[in-house]
């Protein structure tokens, strides 16, 4: 206990810059390289289109197009109505960088709390000795940190239908198998390894908290762009971001206890399931107007 306790704060800083450094280069990177090499494509469309005769019946067209403009739903802002491309909307990255940065710093300070208040009032340790108590008291803390999220997201009232006319892939799983993985499996195993954790260590700021704290903030970034701007290039970035961060506390959680990591590390079969889910429905939803995929990156 007390090798643990004397290096918790070095550790969980360390896992901190560690884990967000790598997820969020790596999302940059790839995202601005591959949305480079899909962009390629995109001006000889519009080329194209230019070069046909003007005395063809597409000047018809055209006056049709604008006075009937068609809906956009479920492109992902690559392109105005003119079909030229759009610059990258910076604003928004850095937007939901701070968002991330704000939604894990409150989480774990969530838990500082927790901590806190186990050791200043002695009168509430008996009642938490229980393991199953520990565990209940984790799964509903867990469900509530996305109220630290200063964005919105899909569980907060939004009018309309938020994914109109999306395409899905033929293998995707009935509805009941996400209320029944989501909520039994994937949330109850995370919380469980957060207790397995905190009890070898002796308390719930951890490098593991951390970590995990970080992947419910790209959960919870996951849900703004994908669900509310229907951004689906980075919201498949995002899926992945997931994943790698749910790999990363499964390594630092079985270095501490073995058998809450691999419990956790099991739970990537379906987190990389839904990533790849998420990577078919993109590629199934190219933009509208040029038939390209969508961008990786917001835009303005």
């Amino acid at each position: 206990f007390n090798i643990y306790e004397s290096t918790t704060v070095t550790s969980s800083i360390n896992t901190m810059r560690l884990a967000t450094s790598t997820t969020v280069l790596l999302l940059v990177v790839v995202a601005l390289l591959l949305d480079f090499s899909l962009g390629i494509s995109r001006p000889s469309v519009s080329m194209t289109s230019m070069e046909q005769p003007s005395t063809k019946p597409l000047r018809k067209k055209s006056v049709v197009n604008e006075s009937k403009p068609q809906p956009n739903p479920v492109a992902g802002r690559n392109n105005n109505k003119d079909g030229v491309i759009q610059a990258i909307d910076y604003g928004s990255m850095i937007k939901y960088a701070l968002s991330l940065c704000v939604q894990t710093t409150l989480s774990v300070g969530m838990w500082v709390v927790f901590d806190w208040a186990l050791k200043r009032f002695s009168y509430i340790r008996p009642y938490t000795n229980s393991r199953w108590l520990r565990f209940a008291l984790v799964y509903f803390l867990n469900l509530k940190v996305q109220i630290f999220n200063p964005l919105l997201t899909i569980s907060e009232n939004v009018s309309g239908d938020l994914s109109p006319g999306r395409k899905r892939p033929s293998w995707t799983p009935p509805g009941w198998v996400f209320v029944l993985m989501w909520p039994l499996f994937v949330f109850g195993t995370r919380a469980y390894t957060m207790v397995a954790v905190a009890d070898r260590v002796g308390s719930f700021v951890n490098p593991v908290t951390i970590a995990m704290m970080l992947h419910f903030g790209v959960g919870g970034l996951w849900s703004h762009v994908n669900r509310i701007q229907q951004q689906l290039g980075l919201s498949m970035l995002l899926l992945w971001a997931l994943f790698i961060t749910k790999a990363i506390t499964a390594y630092l959680a079985y270095r501490i206890a073995p058998g809450a990591g691999i419990a956790l590390a099991c739970t990537l079969y379906w987190l990389g399931a839904a990533a790849s889910l998420g990577t078919a429905t993109w590629r199934l939803n190219p933009d509208t107007r040029t038939g390209q995929a969508q961008s990786l990156v917001p835009r303005k």
